[in-house]
């Protein structure tokens, strides 16, 4: 059985050193050492149907997940 989304993202990020897990803005949020915030969840938040994520990543990096996949 699959995790759902939310699960694995959270196993994901917890599995990295020095990461916790906490509230931001009312969703799940994890930080490196309790302080810097590098991904937070967006899961229904307001009533939307989506359940999605940010994440922290240097200058270009959106730009090449685009180009490699432009339809995903």
């Amino acid at each position: 059985m699959a995790l759902d989304p939310v699960a694995r993202l959270r196993q994901c990020c917890l599995r990295l050193p020095e990461v916790t897990e906490r509230l931001t803005h009312g969703e799940p949020g994890f930080f490196v050492r309790d302080k810097k915030l590098f991904v937070m969840l967006d899961q229904h938040h307001h009533g939307a149907a989506h359940v999605g994520f940010w994440a922290a990543a240097p200058p270009g990096a959106q730009e090449a997940l685009l180009a490699a996949d432009p339809d995903r």
